[in-house]
């Protein structure tokens, strides 16, 4: 919120129109090159192009042009937030130290952000047990709740079903100006489906493809979306199930995903790589610290 990127840029006005001249013969070579062969001097001139937002001229040859990368036409390096398991924690007198400054530049963000004339969308998605409750609980607790909206997402209503499968999520959009928190969101089903064996991958990734676009429709209109995926180690997640067993709040269906952890990593992952953009980035955070997770969460929020 703090950092709002520049509004012609980042909705196509000027970036699209470079990307269409200089990357998509990269992009449509790169669709066909089972079927068609290209000399080396063209190789080479469709090579040396500059990658949009980085000013990194790519100027290496493939020796196999199969193993160049498909370009998404809107996309630009995404924001990361580290590794994912290098065992990262924040030390409580620290976190107590930096925490009154985090809020009070989240307050302000925040109220700065009702006089703007555009929705920031906060997506918390990742692994069972790994607090993404708590992130929505602190992230409503650091901003001002009138201007929060939180939304939960679990299995469609009958009436939800009824209607186009956005309906239940377009309807729930702040408005310009808001938060909204989204718990779960259109990432949840085709991911578990797919972990269920219930679709295969060309069925998600077209599932995904319908993500990106409505994303990039959002971005377009002038939305901030800032997507926060906290992973868990297995070990740790099983120690998180058996805390929440000790409380009463671990249920068969949270025992049964640990044994299908494998499954959900890699689906998320594909997930993950599919749909993580420069307009819409991931940023994956280490949930095995409360702190660290907490902290992370709300500082990638001030930053976006």
């Amino acid at each position: 919120m703090k950092h709002r990127w520049n509004a012609e840029m980042e909705s196509g006005v000027i970036g699209n129109g470079f990307i269409r001249h200089f990357c998509f013969p990269i992009l449509l070579i790169n669709q066909l090159r089972c079927s068609i062969r290209v000399s080396s001097v063209a190789k080479e001139s469709l090579l040396k192009v500059m990658r949009w937002g980085d000013g990194i001229a790519m100027n290496s040859l493939q020796t196999d042009f199969s193993t160049i990368p498909t370009i998404t036409p809107w996309r630009k390096e995404p924001v990361r937030s580290g590794a994912e398991e290098l065992g990262r924690k924040r030390a409580k007198e620290k976190f107590n130290a930096d925490l009154p400054k985090l809020r009070a530049e989240l307050l302000n963000a925040h109220f700065d952000l009702k006089g703007q004339k555009f929705p920031v969308i906060v997506i918390v998605s990742g692994a069972d047990g790994a607090g993404k409750g708590a992130v929505v609980h602190r992230l409503n607790e650091w901003l001002d709740p009138r201007g929060v909206e939180t939304h939960a997402f679990w299995q469609a209503s009958d009436e939800e079903r009824e209607r186009p499968r956005y309906w239940r999520f377009w309807r729930a959009l702040p408005g310009r100006g808001r938060i909204g928190i989204l718990f779960g969101s259109w990432y949840s089903e085709p991911i578990i489906r797919r972990v269920y064996g219930a679709t295969v991958n060309s069925e998600l990734d077209t599932a995904l493809d319908r993500i990106a676009a409505f994303e990039k429709m959002l971005v377009e209109d002038g939305a901030l979306i800032i997507k926060l995926w906290l992973h868990l180690p297995k070990k740790e997640q099983k120690k998180a199930l058996k805390k929440l067993e000790k409380e009463g709040r671990a249920t068969a269906t949270d025992w049964k995903h640990l044994k299908l952890y494998d499954k959900f990593i890699k689906t998320s992952e594909r997930a993950i790589r599919h749909t993580d953009s420069g307009p819409a980035p991931w940023h994956l955070i280490e949930a095995t610290d409360r702190r660290y997770r907490a902290f992370t969460s709300g500082t990638i929020l001030l930053k976006a």
